[in-house]
């Protein structure tokens, strides 16, 4: 009678101490949270920044990329209108003092106003050796640059003394800043004026404004020329010396501006992270124009950075609240349940372990089989277009065979004359003829022989060189015109060279069968560099690729060919092929009249280390560019 009751009193302090528990549960879990919400609020304060870092950069290379394309847009401008004709006309009129200046200076004047309209330049106009500006594109408006001199300005100097000048200034007529390009206008080697244009950059801070971001541009100097806030234009990031104040002041390069100093609270701008204007703080980064003395500036605010962390930060605390809540609930089942399912999983886990092993055993076999099987389809392939040319080769040996007996008959009738000059040059011809035969059935030989299916470093002209020879008695005998567009240097490539040889082969073959029955039978093939890939390009003057067949052309078992004449397999296996060194073969249509279509071939190219290492046990053979008839 007494064991029941102690059970009893074992479940009852079993069931006081539970909520106990519970609440030591809350304590050291809500402990938890606050300490995961400060360590999080640090990290997420340094991610967030960094995230602010790392789109800045982006938005200010972005930025440097805009501000560059549109430097570069119109550098040129005075170059090319310097070499104008009516230009330079108006400049020897306008010395010559010629009743015909003025006629001929409307002419320009409407020519510049074309060429802005077009160009988007702020102006155009043209300076003579005193700097008096005799034409400009604003020629109808009251700030007209036409009658003033701007000799003091140092692009106007620049383009005298035979050189070309850039200079941002605001200028003395529209009281518009810009950057001021210029180049010499010359005649028998002498300058006879100064050709400038003017780039407005009120767009692109437009759209740096539309954009609610702080960009600024800051010249050598220091100096804000550039702005999306206008409220910076002007100031100085640095100290100015009494050098570069007289400077200023004698070029009138920012007019009757001040140049006040801004502060940004750092001892250099250019090196400082984090800085303040007008008491808001700013993440900076800057970088240098390529090809300019500016430095552009982009800044993120700092509040930015905190809104994120804090807002990320609260939905965190949420997710942990709950979490939290949700882990006491489930606590006890979760327990049973992982461990059901991790003696459920271990078990699962080595049924799968055995059958992936023999999944890997059986793909290791397939593949072998794989393997072995594409090398004799190729090998078969090979013996499949040698068999398809054994004709026009068979032809091509019969006719030296021909010319040898021909030449030994002559031959032997000068040797009984005792011609014997005359005999040793006919000897000589017979040579020829032997040698020539022997290159072609070398070649067949080396063709022939079944590829060991092993990469290696390999020049892909050596690869081109062996197919042409394979391929040039067909040419000859349907008389095809072959155009060769050598690369100067070795395309070196990591690939198996009889596997390529019959790439090449397949679509020479084909690009012969489908200029055969053409009034114009003509093949170009183009070797070149292109982002570190090797491109061959095989182009026809056939009549190119239907719709239908395009989309299927590189499938097996599918060929334009009539019946008996091919199975449709050696563009499929050509694909295989180039896309087992990493490569790629495609097909298109040209867009040049007269001609076919475009078979390419491309490869990555070995590094330039693994060249030098592979150049010195290969013999480059260098193709020259030829026509062969």
């Amino acid at each position: 009678m007494q064991c029941p009751k102690m059970d009893q009193s074992t479940k009852t302090i079993r069931h006081h101490n539970k909520p106990r528990d519970q609440r030591a549960l809350w304590v050291v879990g809500l402990m938890l949270v606050g300490a995961i919400l400060v360590a999080s609020y640090v990290y997420l304060r340094t991610h967030y920044s960094q995230v602010a870092t790392d789109l800045a950069a982006e938005r200010l290379a972005l930025h440097r990329a805009f501000l560059s394309a549109e430097l570069e847009k119109y550098k040129y401008l005075p170059f090319v209108l310097a070499k104008d004709s009516t230009v330079q006309t108006l400049l020897v009129q306008h010395q010559q003092k010629s009743p015909h200046a003025k006629q001929q200076g409307d002419l320009v004047n409407r020519r510049f106003a074309s060429f802005v309209k077009q160009s988007g330049a702020a102006a155009l106009y043209l300076m003579d050796p005193s700097g008096l500006t005799i034409a400009s594109s604003n020629f109808r408006d009251s700030t007209s640059f036409i009658g003033n001199n701007y000799s003091f300005r140092p692009y106007f100097k620049d383009a005298l003394n035979s050189r070309d000048g850039a200079f941002f200034a605001v200028g003395v007529t529209t009281r518009t800043r810009g950057m001021f390009y210029s180049s010499p206008v010359r005649q028998n080697g002498k300058v006879i004026g100064v050709m400038a244009v003017k780039v407005d950059f009120s767009p692109l801070e437009q759209s740096w404004q539309e954009a609610r971001e702080t960009v600024f541009v800051t010249d050598q100097r220091g100096i804000v020329v550039l702005s999306s806030d206008r409220q910076y234009l002007y100031h100085v990031v640095g100290p100015l010396s009494d050098g570069d104040l007289q400077t200023i002041r004698k070029e009138r390069q920012f007019a009757e501006n001040d140049l006040p100093p801004l502060h940004h609270g750092a001892r250099s701008l250019y090196d400082a992270s984090e800085i303040s204007l007008d008491g808001t703080a700013f993440i900076h980064q800057s970088r240098k124009m390529a090809s300019q003395t500016w430095t552009l500036h982009y800044l993120t605010p700092a509040s930015e950075v905190e809104k994120r962390s804090l807002s990320a930060l609260a939905l965190e605390g949420l997710a942990l609240s709950s979490l939290l809540v949700l882990f006491l609930y489930l606590r006890g089942t979760n327990l049973k349940r992982q461990s059901l399912r991790a003696q459920a999983d271990a078990k699962m886990q080595r049924r799968l372990n055995q059958r992936l092993e023999r999944e890997i055993e059986e793909r290791k076999r397939t593949e072998e089989e794989l393997r072995a099987t594409q090398g004799n389809l190729i090998h078969a392939s090979k013996m499949a277009s040698l068999g398809h040319m054994s004709a026009t080769i068979s032809h091509e040996i019969n006719q030296h065979i021909a010319a040898a007996t021909t030449f030994i008959a002559g031959m032997k009738m000068l040797m009984k004359q005792s011609r014997l000059d005359e005999a040793s040059g006919t000897l000589e011809r017979i040579d020829s003829l032997m040698k020539r035969m022997t290159a072609i059935t070398r070649q067949l030989k080396a063709f022939s022989r079944k590829s060991d299916q092993h990469q290696s470093p390999l020049n892909l002209q050596d690869a081109v060189t062996s197919a042409l020879a394979v391929a040039e008695p067909r040419l000859k005998t349907l008389d095809v015109h072959l155009t060769i567009k050598p690369f100067h240097t070795p395309l070196m490539i990591m690939g198996d060279r009889g596997q390529m040889e019959q790439v090449f082969l397949n679509i020479l073959q084909n690009a012969i069968d489908a200029v055969s029955d053409q009034s114009v039978r003509k093949i170009i093939l183009t070797m070149t560099n292109m982002d570190e890939m090797a491109k061959i390009s095989i182009h026809d003057s056939g009549p190119g690729l239907s719709q239908d067949i395009e989309t299927t052309l590189f499938d097996p078992f599918v060929t334009t060919k009539p019946h008996g004449d091919g199975l449709g397999l050696g563009l499929a296996i050509s694909t295989k092929i180039v896309e087992s060194f990493g490569g790629g073969l495609s097909a298109q249509n040209s867009n040049q009249q007269g001609m076919g279509a475009i078979f390419t071939v491309q490869l990555p190219l070995l590094p330039a280390k693994s060249k030098k290492q592979s150049q010195t046990s290969l013999s480059v053979t260098k193709l020259e560019e030829t026509g062969a008839s």
